[in-house]
């Protein structure tokens, strides 16, 4: 039975509906609990229908006219602009990118760099002083001077803003989960969709009251709430000029000359230009994860590609399977495998006094944990790589089968969401080993500059209660 709207919500009613928006992942302020006096989620404006139409449209018919000239210049100029680029000395391309970007951050994600410099000691409250760090985090001297410019260009002239919409306002997570940029503008009842082409669809606004089904887009992270969208506007209106600008002081000739946008310069299509600068500037190699990793944030976002997936994880589960048989049938493998990890232990430390570890490597408990650590870990990554493929391989043959079901504008077949939910629990579970390690053996390993001393103020030594100590360089005495 639905409640009755004309009397006030209960307590136990505003604790359900409290619950329901948690369970639904409903974020800011949309849900109830991040709703009171001083609370950091208080949002910056509470604009009117009327106004957000305007803000909307204004930004809007901004972004778009930039986009085409940016696509202009692209389709007529590409091939110039990446020859001019890559012949440029690093220098140069950074003097460049400060004519375009002013006071641009020079080191890669500047984001982390401010949060470093505000959060010394305490937690930083309020709004931050470098909000340009937080609000282009891929805005940088140390990225953008590279071959990712011409990525970046590229791929926002060859494609409409809408296409970049998520992850433009995904990039300032940092700043918003720390509240150190304001907070987006709240209308309520109201979805801000950030589709098409045109400044009638690219940040139309819609009221609940006219299409029930434009709140489950907003709340789907389909489309957008009208705050969320306008940050979106204000991000891109400074990012497609920023480009402009870069194009123009490149081929600054033809702006003296007048001739950027002649008809004597054939428009040329993305794979015709692709393929005419990747023999002379891109290696002919596989490229590595870190320099997909490192590119991601200026290409077109990507889709989840099954396919490559199911390769990559094939290729993880062969290495596994690998290194298990090395481990059971390699006695010189074995040897070498738990040796490294025995390097990387915090027991393996001397404390502040020079003393070894009461169960350190001159004892048997520890080449009893180092070795049933090594091939526990050998076994669970054969087994997590085994899990992620077959779930990705069960995926695709869902998606073969739903293909003709499968759109936008409609909810994923149930049995195939389930098992993309399912392939999603794996990934975080997946990643919970892989990070314990990197965080409790990182800082022994005998490479770092400045390795720990085990301390045991309280004790606790001969119960393993001691913690680490970072004391700088450690001389041992027995060296």
């Amino acid at each position: 039975m639905p409640r009755d709207r004309t009397k006030p919500m209960s307590h136990q009613e505003y604790l359900e509906t409290m619950e329901k928006m948690d369970y639904m992942g409903v974020k800011g302020y949309y849900n109830p609990k991040n709703i009171y006096p001083g609370s950091p989620f208080t949002p910056s404006s509470e604009p009117s229908p009327a106004e957000v139409r305007k803000q909307a449209k204004i930004g809007s018919e901004r972004v778009l006219s930039d986009w085409h000239t940016l696509r202009k210049i692209v389709e007529k100029h590409s091939v110039v602009l990446e020859k001019r680029w890559v012949k440029k000395t690093r220098k140069k391309q950074k003097d460049l990118l400060l004519q375009a970007w002013p006071n641009m951050s020079p080191s890669h994600r500047p984001d982390f760099e401010a949060y470093r410099k505000e959060n010394t000691g305490r937690h930083w409250t309020g709004l931050s002083k470098f909000q340009e760090a937080y609000k282009w985090p891929h805005i940088n001297l140390h990225d953008l001077s590279t071959r990712s410019l011409m990525i970046f260009i590229n791929s926002r002239a060859r494609n409409p803003p809408s296409a970049f919409a998520r992850a433009d306002i995904d990039a300032t997570r940092l700043g918003t989960i720390g509240h150190w940029i304001e907070e987006p503008a709240f209308l309520m009842k109201h979805t801000l969709f950030m589709d098409g082409e045109t400044s009638e669809t690219y940040g139309k606004l819609v009221s609940w009251d006219d299409d029930e089904e434009s709140a489950l887009l907003m709340f789907s992270q389909r489309q957008f709430t009208p705050g969320d969208g306008l940050r979106v506007l204000e991000l891109q209106e400074k990012v497609y000029p920023f480009l402009v600008k870069c194009c123009e002081l490149i081929l600054h000739d033809l702006v003296e000359s007048g001739s950027m946008y002649d008809d004597q310069f054939p428009i040329v299509q993305a794979d015709a230009a692709a393929s005419q600068t990747e023999s002379s500037t891109i290696m002919d190699i596989l490229p590595s994860l870190a320099s997909i990793s490192a590119e991601a944030p200026y290409r077109l976002p990507a889709n989840l590609n099954l396919d490559r997936l199911s390769g990559i994880f094939a290729a993880r589960l062969s290495a596994a399977e690998d290194h298990l048989w090395q481990m059971r049938e390699d006695p010189g493998y074995f040897s070498d495998t738990i040796i490294d990890w025995s390097e990387h232990r915090n027991d393996r430390l001397l404390d502040t006094m020079g003393n070894p570890h009461p169960t350190g490597p001159h004892t048997t408990d520890f080449w009893e944990r180092v070795i049933r650590n090594a091939v526990a870990d050998a076994y669970t990554g054969f087994e997590t790589w085994s899990l992620l493929h077959r779930q990705v391989n069960r995926m695709l043959t869902l998606k073969e089968k739903y293909k003709d079901k499968i759109s936008y504008d409609n909810q994923l077949p149930e049995e195939y969401l389930v098992e993309i939910l399912k392939f999603e629990q794996l990934l975080l579970i997946s990643c919970e080993e892989p990070l314990h390690i990197g965080v409790t053996t990182k800082p022994m390993d005998p490479w770092v500059p400045d390795p720990w001393a085990y301390g045991d103020p309280w004790g606790l030594a001969g119960g393993g209660g001691g913690r680490k100590v970072g004391v700088g360089r450690v001389k041992d005495p027995r060296a």
